[in-house]
């Protein structure tokens, strides 16, 4: 555990959507914590327009049972795994005790645009 007001900026990329809500928010406490004063976050997590989320089970509005029978897609090695997704209102709901929200998306898509990688690259400042 770090300190209280330890860090003037923190990058968490690709690693928040791995998880279930109840962490994910407690995850955002703690960055929220250990940040100075007008410290900034780097947050990338997923959007609920990835290919993901549209061809998969939902368990929840955000959660996903990533189920992929293509090896030459990337989530084929996240068979089996859960998945939260994000629209732009989850995240200024997790992340609401941030003085700024910026949230800006990013799309990579695949063979001819028939699906996408897309995630949201959030901007936090304390």
């Amino acid at each position: 555990p770090y300190e209280d007001e330890k860090f003037d900026g923190v990058i968490c990329y690709g690693v928040l959507y791995y998880n279930p809500i109840e962490l994910i928010e407690k995850a955002a406490k703690e960055i929220h914590r250990i940040l100075k004063k007008d410290g900034v976050a780097y947050i990338v997590v997923r959007s609920t327009k990835d290919y993901r989320y549209v061809n998969n089970e939902k368990i929840s509005k955000y959660e996903v049972l990533v189920n992929e029978n293509d090896i030459s897609k990337s989530a084929f090695k996240e068979n089996g795994m859960k998945m939260y997704f994000f629209d732009k209102d989850e995240v200024k709901r997790v992340f609401s005790n941030f003085r700024q929200i910026e949230i800006n998306s990013i799309k990579i898509s695949y063979i001819n645009d028939s699906f996408a990688d897309e995630n949201f690259i959030v901007i936090l400042r304390k």
